[in-house]
């Protein structure tokens, strides 16, 4: 919230700003201190549905909220299990069209993988803004090569240089097919997302010389 503070206000010079510009003011100072004191009190997010209880209270994963999937308490239990310090967790509600309510949660993947992406056999556009190789510092890949075992002993994390991509590992992946998981999209590196690439033949560079490794981790939409 102190980071959040200084970005948005301490370089302001409040009286110095028209109507309109202190009304945005306002507005923001008042949405960072509603997110505090919810990031204090926990208290369950409320979220509104049209669809009735009977069409979402056996879905695992109904969405994700800027890349926070909302899951059931059996996709929570797993991940308690298997990478418990890899994420924080917060209460969430559904309430329906019918007027019911669904209990589930929230996930923040907070884990950041770092020195993880082969420069050698990947392809990256950086943001012109950001260092290479910094957070969140990558516009795309094309394709992403990940060096051999960069989760380490970790089950899930975010990639470092573009942290709107969740990695999960082999073992929290059968764990997630073993216990039925639904409504979870598994894509892996190899076949789905460099495939495209891969088919291209005329914008393949020569620097790409190795094959994709099936013992490279995946992540999970």
């Amino acid at each position: 919230y102190k980071g959040v503070s200084h970005w948005l206000f301490d370089d302001i010079d409040y009286n110095s700003l028209n109507e309109e510009g202190k009304n945005q003011y306002d507005d923001r100072y008042d949405a960072v201190q509603r997110t505090n004191n919810w990031y204090k009190s926990r208290e369950p997010l409320v979220f509104i549905t049209q669809e009735k209880k009977s069409a979402i209270q056996h879905v695992d994963v109904v969405f994700d909220i800027w890349n926070s999937p909302i899951v059931s308490k059996k996709v929570l239990d797993i991940m308690l299990d298997l990478c418990p310090d890899d994420f924080e967790t917060y209460p969430f509600i559904i309430l329906t069209e019918d007027n019911q309510q669904v209990e589930m949660f929230l996930i923040n993947i907070t884990h950041l993988i770092k020195n993880a992406v082969d420069p050698e056999f990947s392809i990256i556009d950086w943001w012109d803004f950001k260092m290479p190789y910094s957070e969140d510092s990558a516009q795309r890949f094309e394709p992403l090569i990940l060096k051999k075992n960069c989760l380490k002993e970790h089950h899930i994390g975010r990639l470092y240089e573009s942290k709107n991509k969740i990695m999960v590992s082999r073992t929290l992946m059968n764990a997630f097919k073993a216990s039925g998981i639904n409504a979870l999209e598994y894509i892996t590196l190899d076949k789905d997302v460099n495939e495209y690439y891969y088919s291209q033949e005329d914008i393949r560079s020569d620097r790409i010389s190795n094959p994709p490794q099936d013992s490279q981790p995946q992540y999970a939409k």
